[in-house]
């Protein structure tokens, strides 16, 4: 199964296709979606580790080390190794129901009702998944230069309301663009 975040349309239609998925095709799309490593090396010999199924975790697969000159031939690593991953407690198929129910305002609290995980366990992937995200800093990536125009618009979207019908008024979306033209967009940004 070869799906891209980018080809899937709705909430409802991204939850059906993970838990239609068996877990190697979850795997593969994690990795396929760069959530997952698709190759790791051994910290001991510095070859590189392979894939294999596993029924002793909850993931279903481990890195393995299987070069015949490794002092620690067949070590197993989590595939949750070095990644976001890493100390939550959850399935793959959890979290990322977690974060989709999540990023589309649905209380915390419904989200541990309806999934049956603890209001803790929530929290920490959300507060991890919220330190992951890059603040703003604009120092580094500055716009603009000679011969270069920039242009900044600030908007809100969502907020006229027609005979009240459509998108409640209270849903108000801010947007942030900033453009760099020189002949042509040479740079956008949507915030």
């Amino acid at each position: 199964m070869n799906i891209k975040m980018k080809e899937i349309k709705t909430t409802g239609s991204f939850e059906d296709e993970i838990i239609k998925m068996n877990a190697e095709d979850l795997i593969i799309f994690l990795q396929n979606n760069n959530l997952l490593k698709k190759e790791m090396v051994c910290v001991l010999c510095n070859q590189f580790m392979q894939l294999d199924k596993f029924n002793g975790n909850k993931d279903g697969f481990i890195w393995r080390c299987k070069y015949s000159l490794c002092p620690f031939k067949r070590r197993r690593t989590s595939i949750r190794e070095e990644i976001f991953f890493k100390n939550i407690n959850l399935s793959f198929v959890n979290i990322l129901k977690i974060l989709i129910r999540w990023s589309h305002k649905t209380p915390t609290t419904n989200i541990a009702q309806n999934l049956g995980i603890s209001h803790a366990a929530i929290k920490k992937l959300i507060t991890k998944f919220i330190s992951l995200q890059e603040s703003f800093d604009f120092r580094t990536n500055k716009a603009g230069g000679p011969g270069k125009i920039v242009q900044v618009d600030e908007t809100m979207l969502n907020y006229k309301c027609k005979s009240h019908r459509g998108r409640s008024s209270r849903n108000k979306s801010d947007a942030l663009c900033i453009v760099e033209y020189d002949g042509h967009i040479t740079r956008d940004s949507l915030f």
